[in-house]
């Protein structure tokens, strides 16, 4: 196996020397980052919280009528949710 070389791409390029940031905006990007932590915790938390309820309602809406299934209380429908996420994995 031969490997060859185009002579077009070993050109010298010259790159761009970029200065640190300044204090300032490393202040800035930590704050952004903090927001934007903050932001996936509080809709990591919402998701904990409504999606299981959703599920629950859902569930006690059309089940038992149709197929004469009991009634789901809130952390039930939690570990179902978890149960399912755990056997179902979607990243």
């Amino acid at each position: 196996m031969s490997v060859y070389i185009d002579p077009r791409k070993t050109k010298e390029t010259t790159v761009e020397v970029k200065e640190a940031p300044k204090e300032e905006w490393m202040a800035k990007i930590d704050q952004m980052d903090n927001e934007e932590l903050g932001r996936k915790i509080a809709a990591g938390l919402g998701y904990l919280l409504i999606s299981p309820l959703v599920f629950m309602l859902f569930w006690n809406w059309i089940m038992p009528s149709l197929f004469g299934l009991a009634t789901l209380g809130y952390l039930k429908s939690l570990g179902l949710l978890v149960m399912a996420r755990l056997i179902f994995k979607h990243d």
